[in-house]
Formats: structure tokens, C-alpha cells, sequence
């Protein structure tokens, strides 16, 4: 201690000899600094507090005030604007002007500091126009009812190292908290009150200029770490809080990831400090929703809100001892939720859309482009409003099979309340017969042809074919261009097949759910699955941001996919970014409370080579390139061990998918920290922002801890299983139970800890609403309760995984999902693929830990001129390859089928298939699914329209057969396992 004091003099007496600004500014007193907190208090725990968490009571007439030094660069020197500050009242807090005037204590205002420069030492600047600390300190008063005495010791631009501690600025932020302690001890009376000597506390930001220069977060925190225990021993600091960094407000990405990592670094060494406290992290928050001025630095407005947060926790911190929960700062937060236009209302058996509406690009009412150039825009004439799609230069979309993939297309979302047969109704205004005609599908079902011969302006079509049987609940109505130049007014879907129309006149638009905006999506139990097309709300929780390309003129962006409800990438010119700098994003924030190493994947529909990668990052940091092999094809969920994200600590994130190459088709994004590939969990819940009662439908009933300890309203929509998942603070292992209605349930043993756990499953024996309450709770911090269909969406290992052409793709097979649920079937199946490409990927299946394979190879290779001798060969070696590679895992091979298009072949498919099945008989864990006999039986028996859609490929009833054979072997094989 003698020798930091002798020093700590020693500098000091540099300093006051260099300035005699200095001189004044450090008090002169010669008395030695506070004594710091005993060794015992730098251990696991924050020094006791014995006043209780209350004040500590002062002799009659006398008030302790606490020294607050706010030193950092320029973000805590303030370049906002002092006019728009928050004011601080009379009497609320106070600045010691430690260099240029330690006589008296002034009423702090801003620009705060400002006179505060000491040449000598080199904190000396004169730019300081508006800071965050007014604010900080009526928020702290707000919560303590106490004054603080704020020194200021802030320079822009200088990184850790110029606050090191050995150094003359060090020195020099030493002298100033001496100087005013040495002044209130003196006593300090201000009309009838006499104010005295309280504790010392340091409240720091900075680091951006480390950011700048690419300082490791090592380096860093080392820093940092001298620094606090500096303040400790040399001035008595009490506890030193931190206000972590936010962004690089710049295009540069490198940067941004630089500022990420020591954001990061100050978080996790707060949190891991029984003398560091983190009191806002919202920096971060304003430099995404926009309230920065420039590339480092924030509004006025931004400086008000960070420091009223940040003034708020530590006000908390000093009542409690107990470190703060910071909470993020979302603007839509404030005040009323957000009301949206939602879902049309059908009401009466009839519900009217007007096409117009897909120009809102909103979750409700979308559209979708195509390629390159095709795309839709706006249309009005003769007081029809609608929508055309653009350009008219003959163009053509007219396989129905792949329609939902390819052609452009437009979307709108409604509510059926009373179920039945629906009919469609269109009002158009057609140009002439090469733009005449479209196809309709809901739900991404089968589709109908809507082709028809009229046109004209303002023509009403329909017909009895053109109807859809609906259950009640929300759906999805897509219309397909089939040409292009189409103009569409209206939509009208009515059980009323003989509805009739005047020309010209549109009906009246059908009333709009209010749609209230949800917040934040929340991990639970480590798993995160995100809606992409969320970001169609352009939200505080979900947005998307357009980019560009070099060399090209377009503006890139993201607009609902087609295929699923996801987001593409538009225009498709073939580029391509190597780094996420400039190219299109989609963001959604995220609620972890579970800490740690995040696998990704994603549910995709990527087109081709050029278009099936994207990148991924946590915030700012360190981007993931996300490249499948295995990518290409509609409906698959790709993984690979390599995607990989770290999430740093417990908190509010934002995760970021950048295009890395146009065209791309993304729907999903699922996060979980365990190694394992999933089929098709619930969407991650979100935060309500509104009250009222919680659904348990879809991702679930979201309910904070203290309503989940009071009871709140939810509604289960069915009657069945569900699950209970509570995320708390738990000091020993307990158990706790879950009331629902007039039932109670029991949970297992939930272990000591932070994070989520599985409470309890349970049954709804009756769909309806009831109260539940969380009962036993006491001693557990309980931060919310997650009510949620009890659906087992992951698993160590695909359950069955198919591979092949494109019989086993779902551009073709479109109902893969409902007619391989029984096997637990994925397809990653690609179109036109021959043997030799599963064979030079096939060690890349690993990811899947596959419990069965099916393949579906060799008509391409055939069909493209070699022997069904050469083929089945081919095929061994494959299945040789798969039975090393996956020793445990059942491998089956669907043979080739006769097709229409190529007759000629059927003796060299018959010659490939027999080698296969000499080559699969009697082996362990083997099975060749003659499918090609099951096929030729039922085409020759003429069953139930069993064929080809195009010669080539199946049709549904085909599908049918197809699936029905394929999962008959799959279940047989693994029966009694």
C-alpha cells in the first residue's frame, strides 16, 4: 500500500509541477487517499452493504454525498446536445470542478465538464457538448432519493492504454476523486444543509478507439483489470461500474467485429467481477435502432436514454448489493404496443382481399419475384386499384408442378371462421390473351389451373373448379402468374358457388385482424427457432436491411420466398459478397438466457449453386460462412458440425443473416446447443407486449415470472399433451408445481442453477381457457414460464434421411413432410443428380447421424447414356461406401422405375436394378424397396390414376404409392427396435 501511495505522490507532484491548473485542481491537502476495501471484500461478493439496502443515516442535519468519477473517451465526454439534455433538479446531484474550480460544488448541468481540462496530463479537450451524465444522475436519485457529486476525467479518441495505470492521465483522474473527497470531508454546508463524505464509486466507458486499432479482448481485460483494482486501492472505489461499448456505426466489417469483441470483453469480465458492475448495455440497442450521429458517436437523445438506464441499475446496485438485470431498450417498447393491419376476417361464409395489398410487404400480404426481371408493381386505372405483374414481354410459368418454386407470385393471409367449401372469385384486368391467366393454391397445397380465355378491364372470373375445403383458423391464399402481364383487382373467397358480381365494381374489402406486435424472440431450453419471414414486420424485433453489389446498379433486397414462407434474396444476377459489408440482412432479436456454443441450421429451398449459402453472426461479431454441399432443392433442413455460433453471455442478441449470394431462398433458422439435427420444432416464442390472455398455440404462452407466479389467463386451443418450461434462478435444488385450471402438477427435481429448465409435461383433456399459476416457488428467482405443445422436434440423429434425384426432392414431392412423418423422414435430394455426386459427398452426411437411408439414384446416369450394368455397379460402390461410413444405420434403395419418357431404357434400368438387389440380398442392414414392381403392377392395373406428371416424374397418386412402399419397409425393418 506505502509504495502505491509513494507512487502515486510522486506522479502527482509531476503533474502539479507541469500545471498550475493542476495545482489547483488536486487540493493541496496532502492527505492520504481512503483506505480501500479489506482483502476479504475483493472475493466472491460485493463489499456488505450494513445499512441494509437503505441509505445510511447521517447525523441530524448532515447528508453523505457519494463521489461518482465519469471517465472514459468520447462518448462519456459527451458530443450530444447540452440543449436537449435532461435537466436535473435542485438539489439532485452536483459537479466538483476538481481542475478548474475545488472551491464549492455546483449544480450540475451540461455540457457537464467542460471546463475540466488539465494540459499537463493530457485529459484536455474542448469538445464536449452534451452528455449522458445529467441524465445518469436524476435517474439515480429518482431510485435513491441521494445526490451524487460528479467528477468528470473523459478525453475522445484514446484507447485503454492512455488510462493505464503508471500513467499521468491515470494520475490525473486520481487527483480530481482525491481532491473531492478531501473537500466533503472538510464538510461542505449549502443553506441549511451540511453535506459530508460518502463513498467513492468509478463509472466507466470506453473502448471504442481499441475497436478501432483491433486490441484483443485479452489485452483488453487485462487493462481493464489494473485499472479497477487501481481505483481501489488509490481512491477507495467502492465498485467500479461499466457501460460496455455499443457499435461501429460504419460499413466497415472488420471494424464492427473488433468493437463486438471488446463490447463482449467488458460484459463477461463484469461478470465474472465481484467488483465490476455492467449497469447498461443499451449502447449496443441505439447503435442498431439508429440514434447515432455519426460512425462513433450518439444523439443527445441516445445519451439520455443510456444514461438514465445506466443511473437507474447502479441506483439499484448500491440499495441491494446485488448486481443489476440490464434490460435492453427496444423503442417500440414505449408507450401503446404498435397496432397493425393483420389476417382478413371472413365473416358470413365470404371474405374479400384486394390484391393491392401485397404491396404492404407486410407478414400478412407479400409478394414474391422471380429471377431476374419479373416482378410486381402497382396498377390503377378507371378507379381499379391493383397490381400487375412486370414486365409484359411474354414470358410463361406454366408447369403447375414446380409453379410454387418458380413463378412469381403474391400472398395474403385470412381467418376462417366458419368451415367449408370455399370458392375463388377474381376481379381482373386482363391486357389480352398472352396475360390472361394464373394459378391459386392455399396453404402451399395442390394447385388449380385458373386459366381462362376472357379479358378485359375490370372482368369478374370464376368457376366451380376453383374451390379450396377449409378448416376454421388461418390460412394462406398464393396466386401464381402463369403469364406475365397480369393485372389482378380483387380476391373473393365465398361458399356461395353461385355468387354474382357487377363489372368494374369491387366488393367491399373484409374487415382486418388488429394485429399487436409481438417483442423479442426467447431461447428456450437452448433452442431458438426463428420464422424468417418476421422480418417481413420490419420491427425493432425483426427486420431487414436492402444492400448492394459492386458493379451493379440494383438495390438487393429481401422479399418473401417462394416455395414456404421464408425470405429471398432479389434480384437473382449471380452475385455473390465475401464479407457481410454491403449485402442484404435480415435480423431478429433474441432473449438468451442459456449462454454458450450455438449449432445452426436451416431450413432452405436454394435454387443452384450460385444461390445456397448465406452468412450468419451474433450482433457484430464474427460471421459464419453457412455452404452446403447438399444444398440445392426445395424444403431441406441443412446442417453442417462447422456452423457455429457463440453467444458470449445471458442477454438480448441479434442475430444476423446476410446474403452471400443472390438468389438465395432461407425459412428457418434454428439454433440449439446441442449437436443435432432437426425435423420441425415450434417457432420460438416471443415476448407478449401485450396483456390479456396467452395462447399456447404455436410457439407457445410466453409469461413473465411475476404474472406466472399470480396466475395468468391462457388458452390451449386442443386438447393433448403439452409441456412446462421455467427459466430461473434456482439457490438448491427443489421442486415446484403447476396448477392449470383445477389440476396440479408436480415437477421432477429441478437442480441448483441459472438457465432453463424442463418443468413438467402435462394434459389438456379439454381445449379452452384456464388459469395457471406456478405454485411453490418461494427461494426461486422465477424470470418467465413457457407453455408449449409437447412436440419432440430434435433428436440425436435424423430419423430416416433420403438422398437421390428428384423423385426424392420436394419440388416434385410436395407432400414429404405429411407422408413421411411416420419414419421421420428429411430429404435432401437434389434434381438431376447422378451417382458420382452422392459419392463424392457422402462423408458430409455425418451431420445427420442418420438412423436410416434411403436412396433414390441412377435413372439420370441411365438416361444420360451409360449401361444399367455400369450404373448398378456404380450404385454397389455406393452403398459399399454408405455401410462404411454409417455401420448402424439401415440403408435402402428404391429401384428404378419404368417412366414414359424413356422406354428405350426400361431393359438397362431392369439390368442396373437386378445388380443392386444381388448385391443388397441377405446383407445386414440392407433393404433393396422394389418399387419398380409396385409401380409397373398398379400402372398396368390402371390404380386410382397412378402415372406421370410430365413422363418423367410421379404424380400425386404415384407419391402416394411411393411413400406408402418406401415407409411399409422402412417400419418393418425397424420393428421391435
Amino acid at each position: 500500500m506505502r509504495r502505491r501511495i509513494v507512487w502515486l505522490l510522486s506522479v502527482l507532484l509531476f503533474v502539479l509541477t507541469l500545471s498550475a491548473v493542476a495545482l489547483v485542481g488536486c487540493g493541496g491537502s496532502g492527505a492520504e487517499p481512503p483506505a480501500p476495501p479489506s482483502e476479504g471484500q475483493d472475493g466472491d461478493k460485493p463489499a456488505p452493504d450494513d445499512s441494509g439496502g437503505q441509505p445510511p443515516v447521517q447525523p441530524s442535519g448532515e447528508m453523505a454525498l457519494d463521489v461518482v468519477l465519469f471517465i472514459g473517451q468520447s462518448n462519456m465526454a459527451g458530443r450530444g446536445n447540452s440543449a436537449q439534455a435532461s435537466k436535473v433538479e435542485a438539489g439532485h446531484a452536483y459537479e466538483f470542478r476538481a481542475v478548474s474550480d475545488p472551491t464549492k460544488l455546483y449544480p450540475l448541468q451540461e455540457p457537464f465538464g467542460a471546463a475540466e481540462n488539465n494540459a499537463a496530463s493530457g485529459v484536455s479537450e474542448n469538445k464536449k457538448t452534451g452528455s449522458l451524465v445529467s441524465a445518469f444522475c436524476e435517474s439515480y436519485y429518482s431510485v435513491t432519493g441521494a445526490p451524487l457529486v460528479a467528477v468528470s476525467c473523459a478525453k475522445g479518441g484514446e484507447a485503454i492504454d492512455f488510462f493505464d495505470v503508471g500513467g499521468t492521465p491515470y494520475a490525473d483522474a486520481c487527483a480530481r476523486v482525491l481532491a473531492a473527497q478531501n473537500f466533503l470531508k472538510a464538510g461542505y454546508e449549502a443553506g441549511e444543509e451540511r453535506y459530508v463524505l460518502g463513498d467513492t464509486y468509478v463509472v466507466w466507458l470506453q473502448g471504442e478507439s481499441d475497436g478501432d486499432r483491433g486490441t484483443t479482448a485479452d489485452s483488453y481485460v487485462q487493462a481493464l483489470d489494473r485499472i479497477v483494482h487501481g481505483f481501489r486501492a488509490d481512491v477507495g472505489c467502492k465498485q467500479f461500474f461499466v457501460i460496455p461499448i455499443g457499435g461501429y456505426n460504419g460499413a466497415d466489417g472488420k471494424r464492427k467485429a473488433q468493437y463486438n469483441a471488446i463490447r463482449d470483453a467488458q460484459i463477461l469480465y463484469c461478470d465474472e467481477s465481484a467488483v465490476a458492475t455492467v449497469v447498461s448495455r443499451r449502447l449496443f440497442d441505439l447503435y442498431s435502432y439508429g440514434y447515432m450521429k455519426d460512425e462513433f458517436h450518439y444523439t443527445q437523445e441516445g445519451y439520455n436514454i443510456v444514461g438514465a438506464d445506466a443511473g437507474a441499475n447502479m441506483g439499484r446496485f448500491v440499495r441491494s448489493g446485488e448486481k443489476p438485470e440490464c434490460t435492453p431498450f427496444f423503442p417500440e417498447t414505449q408507450g401503446a404496443p404498435t397496432v397493425r393491419q393483420g389476417a382478413w376476417m371472413e365473416k358470413d361464409g365470404k371474405v374479400v382481399i384486394p390484391a393491392a395489398a401485397a404491396m404492404e410487404e407486410s407478414r400478412y400480404a407479400n409478394y414474391t419475384s422471380n429471377k431476374v426481371d419479373y416482378s410486381w408493381a402497382a396498377y390503377s386505372s378507371g378507379g381499379l386499384a391493383g397490381i400487375v405483374q412486370t414486365p409484359a414481354t411474354g414470358a410463361q410459368w406454366t408447369n403447375i408442378a414446380y409453379a410454387f418454386a418458380d413463378n412469381p407470385q403474391v400472398h395474403y393471409t385470412f381467418q376462417i371462421t366458419s368451415p367449408g367449401r370455399y370458392y375463388l372469385y377474381m376481379l381482373t384486368s386482363y391486357p389480352d390473351t398472352g396475360s390472361n391467366s394464373v394459378f391459386a393454391g392455399i396453404d402451399g397445397d395442390a394447385l388449380i389451373d385458373c386459366s381462362t380465355q376472357s379479358y378485359e378491364r375490370g372482368l369478374w372470373l370464376g368457376n366451380e373448379r376453383w374451390a379450396f375445403d377449409l378448416a376454421a383458423g388461418e390460412h394462406t391464399l398464393t396466386i401464381y402468374a402463369r403469364e406475365d402481364g397480369v393485372v389482378l383487382n380483387q380476391f373473393v373467397l365465398s361458399t356461395n358457388a353461385q355468387e354474382r358480381f357487377t363489372k368494374g365494381v369491387p366488393e367491399e374489402e373484409s374487415a382486418r385482424a388488429a394485429c399487436e406486435q409481438q417483442g423479442a424472440f426467447v431461447e428456450v431450453n437452448g433452442r431458438v427457432n426463428i420464422e424468417l419471414s418476421t422480418a417481413l414486420e420490419d420491427s425493432s424485433f425483426a427486420y431487414r436491411t436492402h444492400g448492394s453489389a459492386l458493379g451493379q446498379d440494383d438495390v438487393f433486397r429481401w422479399e418473401r420466398s417462394a416455395a414456404f414462407d421464408g425470405m429471398q434474396v432479389y434480384p437473382d444476377r449471380g452475385v455473390q459478397w465475401s464479407t457481410n459489408n454491403i449485402s442484404p440482412k435480415l435480423s431478429y432479436r433474441v432473449q438468451f438466457s442459456t449462454p454458450g456454443t450455438y449449432y445452426v441450421m436451416l431450413y432452405t429451398s436454394f435454387a443452384g449453386g450460385n444461390s445456397d449459402s448465406v452468412f450468419v453472426s451474433v450482433n457484430d461479431g464474427p460471421i459464419v460462412t453457412c455452404l452446403s454441399y447438399l444444398a440445392t432443392g426445395v424444403g431441406k433442413w441443412m446442417a453442417d458440425s462447422a456452423w457455429k455460433i457463440e453467444i458470449p453471455y445471458a442477454g438480448v442478441h441479434t442475430i444476423n443473416l446476410f446474403a452471400r449470394e443472390d438468389g438465395a431462398r432461407v425459412h428457418k433458422l434454428y439454433l440449439t446447443n446441442r449437436p443435432v439435427v432437426c425435423r420441425d420444432p415450434n417457432p420460438a416464442p416471443r415476448i407478449s407486449l401485450q396483456e390479456g390472455v396467452y395462447s399456447a398455440a404455436s410457439s407457445g404462452a410466453l409469461i413473465a415470472g411475476e404474472q406466472a407466479e399470480t396466475g395468468a389467463q391462457v388458452r390451449f386451443p386442443q386438447a393433448g399433451r403439452y409441456c412446462a418450461y421455467l427459466s430461473a434462478e434456482i439457490s438448491a435444488a427443489t421442486t415446484l408445481s403447476l396448477r392449470v385450471g383445477t389440476h396440479t402438477f408436480a415437477s421432477d427435481a429441478l437442480p441448483a442453477g441459472k438457465g432453463w429448465n424442463r418443468l413438467v409435461a402435462f394434459t389438456i383433456e379439454e381445449a379452452g381457457e384456464y388459469t395457471v399459476r406456478l405454485e411453490g416457488a418461494g427461494g426461486v428467482r422465477v424470470r418467465c414460464l413457457n407453455l408449449v405443445g409437447a412436440q419432440e422436434g430434435e433428436t440425436a440423429g435424423v430419423q430416416t434421411l433420403v438422398i437421390g434425384d428428384s423423385y426424392t426432392s420436394k419440388t416434385a414431392w410436395k407432400r414429404f413432410d405429411e407422408q413421411t412423418r411416420s419414419i421421420g423422414g428429411i430429404t435432401i435430394g437434389i434434381g438431376g443428380t447422378k451417382v458420382a455426386l452422392w459419392s463424392s459427398r457422402a462423408e458430409a452426411l455425418a451431420i445427420y447421424a442418420p438412423q436410416n437411408i434411403v436412396i433414390n439414384i441412377g435413372v439420370n446416369d441411365i438416361d444420360g447414356g451409360i449401361s444399367g450394368e455400369e450404373c448398378g455397379n456404380s450404385i454397389v460402390a455406393l452403398l459399399k461406401q454408405l455401410r462404411a461410413l454409417f455401420p448402424n444405420t439401415k440403408i435402402f434403395y428404391m429401384s428404378i422405375c419404368d417412366n414414359e419418357s424413356y422406354p428405350h431404357k426400361w431393359g438397362e434400368y431392369a439390368r442396373s436394378n437386378a445388380i443392386v438387389r444381388d448385391y443388397m440380398a441377405g446383407g445386414e442392414g440392407l433393404y433393396f424397396v422394389d418399387f419398380a414392381a409396385a409401380m409397373k403392377e398398379a400402372v398396368s392395373g390402371g390404380s386410382s390414376g397412378v402415372g406421370f406428371r410430365d413422363g418423367l416424374h410421379l404424380n400425386d397418386a404415384a407419391y402416394e404409392l411411393y411413400s406408402k412402399t418406401l415407409c411399409d419397409a422402412v417400419l418393418a425393418a425397424n420393428a421391435g427396435e
